[in-house]
């Protein structure tokens, strides 16, 4: 029989879904946002180049005032980025064993967190350990510039700060212009702080009870609202998961990642509600049966009105379906923005990790990653052509069109879109008889065969059919690509 409704495919705001029904089941490398009622491809990601000595895995970024990048890796190395297609290593820093725990910019310097102390940098010159921490601990200690001009940075359980002196300008190599306070704040026993964020007039702290980033970190995710003025904290939010990963704020409301299984959250500062968790079947199990699922601290950021979450594999093993990598969540429109340029998603079973993520202006930013042991780091401009070779594509919901009895025909498929295909522009649409399985191409429409038009019909019998999805893929060679409204079948 023929389709009693014709299926219209155009809703492409309702993003990916946890499952194919309701909902797009993938949404990778397509941009549904830039024009109201149209999708996109998305840039596709340059790594930036970076001379002689290269990063590990980068854990912090930054920009000063000027729009020079920062990288901080895990060795704590410190890098730059001027052009932001390449960089190199800043030089003089000569501490030997260091880590990258902290990163942050303030009166002028570029601050560097390693276990225990804090170095400040401006070109040429490094003063290390400007202020000595109250305890050594490796892995995160986040530094944060607050509205009160007070640099935060925790350390365990303590917060500590340093201020500039009245009447005096900042210099780190001079005790004397500014004031450190190694236990300014002093939260409960075996707490520790893995991100700062400002909520109204509070300096909110985001902690675990036990090791950052551990399996095994106890089910504690409490968020401490400071009194600046006082420096004292009042009862904490709480959340019922394993511990804080990273917390921003927009437009007055809180936005948090917590625990090891992708869940976000959104606080007014005093009650908390359920967001949403980033797509079912990435929470893969590792060999001993942890969720195999990480959000870095700071890999997590807006760009623009649009969040972006990366989302880290903490196993060496297992594949997803669903990849690893840069999400984003724009209202309840949640799409995966493409693979690294590693071009890997861990799909196949590599590991994936997003460390770090950095808007720099509403059409430029920056992914951190590492791939196995592989480490870079990606900027996404408009400057560049988007994702070519049929890279971005949507799978469509499950649409249940007909029945054993009454099998349904599809027999037309036309394809609307905003303006002409260009150059390099093309758009292939295939199908499945199932939510698994490979899929059969229907028809590729595409400028080297059809021209610069923006309606296309296509006439092909495919019979018996229950149960179809779509699978829509889009390419281009330009910085512009084909602009898709709608694909109408019958």
């Amino acid at each position: 029989m023929a389709l009693r409704k014709p299926i219209v495919i155009s809703d492409w705001l309702k993003g990916m879904s946890v499952s194919p029904y309701g909902a797009f089941a993938q949404m990778r490398g397509l941009d549904p946002h830039r024009i109201e009622g149209i999708v996109t491809i998305e840039f596709a990601p340059t790594p930036v180049v970076f001379s002689i000595t290269q990063p590990s895995l980068i854990n912090w970024t930054i920009s000063d005032k000027a729009g020079v990048i920062y990288f901080l890796d895990n060795t704590g190395k410190l890098f730059s980025s001027s052009s932001y297609f390449t960089g190199a290593q800043v030089t003089g820093n000569t501490t030997s064993s260091a880590t990258g725990n902290g990163l942050a910019y303030w009166k002028n310097y570029v601050f560097v967190a390693r276990n225990g102390v804090v170095d400040a940098y401006l070109s040429p010159t490094w003063t290390s350990s400007l202020a000595t921490l109250e305890v050594s601990r490796s892995g995160v200690n986040p530094l944060f510039v607050a509205q009160d001009d007070v640099f935060y940075i925790g350390n365990g359980r303590y917060v500590a700060t340093i201020t500039e002196n009245a009447g005096q300008i900042f210099d780190p190599s001079n005790s004397a212009t500014f004031t450190f306070a190694a236990t300014a704040i002093k939260l409960p026993q075996d707490y520790a702080v893995v991100s700062f964020s400002e909520l109204g007039d509070k300096l909110m702290a985001g902690t675990i009870f036990g090791t950052p980033g551990a399996t095994t970190n106890v089910k504690i995710s409490d968020i401490f609202p400071i009194d600046r003025v006082n420096l004292n904290y009042s009862l904490p939010i709480r959340l019922d998961d394993e511990g804080i990963n990273s917390l921003l704020t927009s437009n007055n409301l809180l936005y948090i990642s917590s625990g090891l299984k992708g869940n976000l959250s959104i606080s007014n500062g005093v009650s908390v509600s359920e967001l949403l968790s980033v797509p079912l079947d990435v929470k893969e199990r590792d060999s001993v049966g942890y969720w195999a699922l990480s959000i870095y601290p700071d890999a997590f950021d807006f760009w623009g009105d649009e969040l972006f979450i990366g989302v880290s594999n903490i196993s060496a093993s297992g594949q997803t379906i669903n990849p690893f990598g840069v999400y984003g969540l724009k209202g309840k429109t949640m799409r995966f923005l493409g693979n690294i340029s590693a071009g890997v998603n861990g799909s196949s079973g590599t590991r994936v990790q997003i460390t770090s993520i950095y808007a720099v202006s509403p059409s430029e930013f920056f992914v951190s990653w590492a791939s196995d042991l592989t480490y870079g780091v990606d900027f996404f401009t408009s400057s560049v052509n988007r994702i070519g070779s049929y890279g971005a594509y949507a799978e469509t919901e499950l649409y249940f069109i007909g029945s054993e009895r009454e099998p349904a025909t599809l027999e037309y498929f036309d394809f609307i879109l905003k303006k002409p295909l260009a150059s390099g522009d093309g758009i292939r649409l295939s199908y499945r008889e199932s939510g698994s399985g490979d899929y059969t191409t229907i028809v590729t429409f595409d400028f080297a065969t059809h021209g610069a038009v923006s309606y296309f019909s296509h006439t092909i019998s495919i019979p018996n059919l229950k149960i179809v999805q779509f699978k829509i893929e889009m390419t281009c060679t330009s910085t512009a690509g084909p602009q898709l409204r709608a694909i109408i079948i019958q």
